[in-house]
């Protein structure tokens, strides 16, 4: 237990910067755009300020591959300390958005919304028709499996196996778009995943892709990746 928290705060230690810097550009970008709609000089539709915060998940399974794994395994910590530990602190930076989003979601309805309209995936999904708790359940839920998928990918960067996969992902994922039939296939799961009115249903397969994910991290790179 001593060495997943200290897992945590290293992977913290690494985050902590850009998280800063990314959270402090966005507080500027908020005061400067509801001041302009308080004078009613700017009064556009834009992106939730929280869904905006919210994407800095995707920084972090870049970092943590690249900058902790390393020092984890310098100061002792073992390679299965480094991917629970790294799971678990993907889990709360999850938790921890979803959280800020759901309580932000109703902060822009009751009070900002006077000034301006924001896009929001809460209403884009309709994830808001499950109540506060289903807010929160279905955000929390589709954050991990595109977080654990960043984190597979990112923690190959520096092996053979690592560049094939980033290959073969660009390869499914050009043909996926070019493709006119599996363009509708991608469509229907993510509509499947991302809008599904059983709230439970939507949660189990986004379980079942984040434990695909990180099963794969862990045997194709973390298992046996060298320092």
């Amino acid at each position: 237990m001593n060495q997943l928290s200290g897992i945590c705060k290293i992977s913290f230690t690494s985050i902590r910067l850009f998280l800063y810097v990314f959270l402090s550009l966005e507080c500027i970008h908020f005061i400067i755009n509801i001041s302009l709609a308080a004078f009613g000089i700017n009064t556009h539709t834009e992106v939730s300020h929280a869904n905006t915060a919210a994407a800095f998940l995707l920084i972090i399974p870049v970092i943590l591959p690249i900058f902790t794994f390393k020092q984890a395994l310098f100061l002792g910590a073992s390679r299965s300390s480094y991917f629970w530990g790294t799971i678990i602190f993907l889990i709360l930076a999850s938790c921890i958005a979803a959280l800020l989003n759901t309580v932000w979601y109703y902060v822009e309805i009751h009070i900002l919304s006077a000034y301006k309209h924001y896009f929001n995936i809460i209403r884009i999904f309709e994830w808001n028709k499950s109540g506060t708790m289903g807010i929160f359940l279905y955000q929390f839920f589709a954050y991990l499996p595109a977080m654990a998928f960043v984190h597979l990918l990112f923690s190959g960067f520096w092996s053979r196996k690592g560049i094939a996969l980033w290959l073969v992902s660009g390869a499914v994922i050009s043909v996926s778009v070019s493709v006119g039939i599996l363009r509708q296939c991608i469509g229907l799961a993510l509509q499947f995943l991302l809008y599904r009115s059983h709230l439970f249903i939507s949660i189990g397969c986004e379980l079942l892709l984040t434990a695909a994910f990180f099963f794969t991290c862990w045997h194709l790179f973390i298992k046996q990746r060298q320092v």
